[in-house]
């Protein structure tokens, strides 16, 4: 049975700070879950050494071992009861402090593709706080994890970025990618004879017409995009662990590069127009949060209703409903204690 641990006394605890924590504002804590929000206040509290009444008298969740959000809220309410923690638990509140809890909610509040390297990369700075074991467990999980540092990764966001000398190194990069896939795909090219390339037998009464001829056509980029194609292999790179910036994560030089699917079909004076401009990137998440509410809400129909079309209506009232919300007031109308908790 789980411990109960908003009956626990708050006692004496050593606080952590932690002035780089990412900040949330407040009208965003509508936005997050109430677990989420938990988290937010709990670490809130073990940075300034005071826990609020209402905070200490909060369930933090049951345990679940497929959510490691409540994993941590445990942990962290259970610090700031314990007088006198052992060397490892502070450790670990420590990381939940200063890496997990920041990780969280710099994706929460950079929620953007764009951000994703920029995020990761906040991932490997917070991981430099830690104790040089844990560093190394950290590093290894970020490693195996570090699609966002993948270099197609990498260059989008230097595209979108505000630094021009930035998005000028991406263009540079990019438009050399593409220089050596022409010179690869000409070099690779081989053109037969006449006489051998061979004639298909063509029955006359199957004949197409022309419009149908048409529709079968390729344009001349096509062509060249299928003739020259090859299976990407998706390779992550390794991670450089002491980089001053995202941009700094990867050896330009060892990693194998390829271009963003974003910019392939853009033209090498549009993407030259990028050392002046930002790539103005659609607004693609860079976290699966969508997904989960998405599993959630269809979940909660499959227990209310019976099949598809009662399910779907089911979920289109309860997505209706929360466009009916879309401002900070009305929200604070809609969760008044979650409202009351945050003030």
């Amino acid at each position: 049975m789980q411990e109960d641990l908003a009956e626990l006394p708050i006692a004496p605890f050593q606080k952590i700070p932690n002035p780089d924590f990412p900040s949330v504002a407040e009208e965003d804590d509508y936005d997050l879950s109430k677990d989420q929000l938990y988290l937010k206040r709990i670490c809130q509290a073990i940075m300034s050494g005071q826990v609020p009444d209402d905070l200490a008298n909060m369930a933090p969740g049951p345990l679940s071992h497929a959510r490691w959000l409540t994993l941590a809220n445990r942990l962290a309410r259970k610090y700031v009861s314990t007088p006198n923690p052992s060397q490892k638990f502070q450790e670990i509140v420590h990381a939940i402090v200063h890496f997990y809890a920041p990780s969280w909610f710099e994706i929460k509040t950079h929620p953007t593709c764009t951000d994703g390297p920029k995020n990761y990369f906040k991932m490997v700075q917070n991981a430099r706080k830690l104790g040089k074991g844990l560093q190394k467990v950290v590093q290894k999980t970020l490693q195996r994890n570090a699609y966002f540092a993948h270099p197609e990764a990498i260059l989008l966001a230097m595209l979108a970025d505000s630094d021009g000398v930035i998005r000028a190194q991406a263009v540079n990069t990019i438009l050399t990618i593409r220089m050596k896939a022409n010179m690869a795909s000409q070099s690779s090219t081989v053109t037969l004879p006449p006489d051998e390339r061979g004639v298909d037998d063509i029955d006359d009464d199957n004949e197409l017409s022309d419009d149908e001829e048409a529709a079968f056509t390729l344009e001349p980029s096509e062509s060249a995009a299928i003739s020259s194609s090859t299976i990407r292999k998706y390779r992550l790179p390794k991670i450089n662990f002491m980089a001053d910036s995202y941009v700094d994560l990867i050896d330009w030089e060892a990693s194998c590069l390829t271009e963003p699917p974003l910019t392939l079909e853009k033209t090498d004076a549009e993407i030259s127009a990028f050392r002046d401009s930002q790539f103005q990137v659609p607004k693609y998440p860079c976290h699966t949060q969508a997904v989960e509410r998405a599993i959630r809400l269809v979940s909660e129909a499959s227990t209310a209703v019976i099949g598809q079309e009662a399910r779907n209506g089911f979920i289109r009232q309860r997505i209706t409903a929360r466009k009916e919300l879309p401002t900070f007031e009305s929200k604070k109308a809609f969760f008044p204690k979650i409202t009351a908790q945050s003030m």
